[in-house]
């Protein structure tokens, strides 16, 4: 491209004194304005009148603070608590902008994809999107008290060993058409007082239950998606409750839903293991469907 030289002048905004008292405006951040026949000037800040700003000369060290550390390039940005000094801005064309905006969204979407970065995200509040097919290994997640994760499957395959998620007194929702949560043993648990809300995808267990909450408090809701399990569907146990808004449940060789209300405990009240010295306490559990498909396909005898 050839180089064009143009050759101009730059003249000031300027006024005799008495016109600029007469106008009294407000100059622009470092607009300067000239008295023609004074031949003093002032420096406007955006929002001082001409006649409450000093002449340049005048000028207080409070109007341009930090002028000995600014550094060369650096402009005078003006906020609440004044004058500041900041890098100054590139100017960029709209298709640099459009650019940087496109990389911003394709990076938001990119999901996460190691192991040890979901398992991290997995236990503090936030969305969690898949951006490839992961396994969890052989150790479940554990999600804490206070923590609401959103997990999105994202059309991709999350898989699991004998019990790959405890909600542990938090909140965990499930989302993302096309994607699946597969597990060979238990596939969610809530406990704790913990909340496992699946809104859209598959939940899977090749080798026993689906989703799960055990525990007063604790909760599974079905708003849509699927859940297939070897067991049961769902399995609710020692008070805890279950609502079904949509969705398929199905249970391929027992109940699409199990569960009880009772639990061992000894003579203390602590919960223990069915020995002769245990008593059952009975803890009703609560069921409420509005909606949804149940399957129950028991295949096996007995």
């Amino acid at each position: 491209m050839a180089e064009i030289t143009l050759k101009t002048r730059i003249r000031l905004r300027r006024g005799t004194a008495a016109e600029w008292v007469a106008a009294n405006p407000v100059l622009l951040l470092a607009e300067p304005g000239v008295e023609t026949d004074t031949n003093k000037m002032k420096i406007g800040d955006g929002e001082t009148a001409w006649l409450d700003l000093p002449y340049f000369a005048e000028a207080k060290a409070y109007e341009l603070p930090g002028l000995e550390e600014a550094k060369v390039g650096q402009i005078a940005v003006k906020g609440e608590e004044g004058l500041s000094w900041k890098d100054e801005v590139v100017p960029m064309s709209q298709s640099e902008i459009k650019a940087i905006i496109a990389q911003a969204i394709a990076d938001a979407n990119k999901g996460v994809s190691d192991e040890s970065s979901l398992k991290a995200a997995l236990v503090e509040t936030g969305v969690v999107k898949l951006g490839a097919d992961l396994a969890l290994g052989a150790e479940p997640v554990v999600i804490p008290a206070g923590a609401d994760v959103v997990l999105n499957l994202a059309d991709h395959q999350l898989t699991g060993g004998e019990s790959a998620i405890v909600v542990d007194g938090g909140l965990l929702t499930i989302q993302g058409d096309g994607g699946e949560l597969k597990t060979t043993g238990r596939s969610i648990v809530a406990r704790h007082g913990g909340k496992v809300i699946l809104e859209s995808g598959s939940v899977i267990s090749t080798g026993s239950n689906g989703l799960g909450a055990t525990g007063e408090d604790s909760a599974v809701i079905v708003n849509g998606g699927a859940v297939t399990a070897q067991e049961y569907g769902i399995n609710i146990t020692d008070g805890a409750s279950l609502e079904i808004n949509g969705g398929t449940i199905k249970g391929i060789d027992n109940c699409a839903i199990g569960g009880n209300g009772s639990r061992w405990v000894d003579a203390s009240g602590k919960l223990t293991t069915k020995e002769s010295e245990a008593v059952r306490e009975q803890l009703p559990i609560e069921i409420v469907m509005n909606d949804g498909e149940l399957v129950s396909t028991i295949q096996s005898a007995g």
